[in-house]
């Protein structure tokens, strides 16, 4: 885990960001490396079959998906940890419109117009109220 108590809650809403890049993109890399696999082993076991034994690239992969995977569950624990600190720190704040523009924006990453839209403000609007909510939530962070 790379998050440390001392983040602000500005920081660990940009790691949740990021953790879900990077889980997003890891799940499609391992699909595609099990379809690989998939295609592959039917060749290898033919080719191999006189041989007896499953091919050295074979197992490369197959430890590759293993590692991938358990990867991919750690930077998803972690992405649901963080998600659930942020979402109590944010009930917390006392301001209904901070609440709802926290969960919107930051927690859900809808764009600023289906925020702005939500929350019945205009963008400009939308944005000066996130930046106050943050620095609330930044108080609270601290608790």
């Amino acid at each position: 885990m790379f998050r440390k108590k001392s983040m602000t809650f500005k920081d660990k809403l940009d790691l949740l960001h990021r953790l879900e890049g990077e889980i997003s993109s890891s799940r499609l890399m391992l699909r595609e490396l099990k379809r690989t696999v998939a295609k592959m082993t039917p060749i290898i076991h033919y080719v191999s079959s006189g041989q007896g034994g499953e091919s050295s690239s074979l197992k490369k992969m197959s430890a590759k998906i293993t590692d991938m995977t358990e990867e991919v569950n750690r930077k998803t624990d972690e992405y649901f940890e963080l998600k659930q600190e942020l979402i109590e720190i944010i009930t917390r704040l006392p301001e209904p419109v901070q609440r709802m523009v926290l969960m919107t924006r930051g927690i859900n990453g809808k764009t600023w117009s289906q925020t702005a839209e939500t929350i019945h403000y205009s963008i400009a609007h939308s944005k000066r109220l996130m930046e106050a909510a943050i620095a609330e939530a930044e108080k609270l962070n601290k608790t």
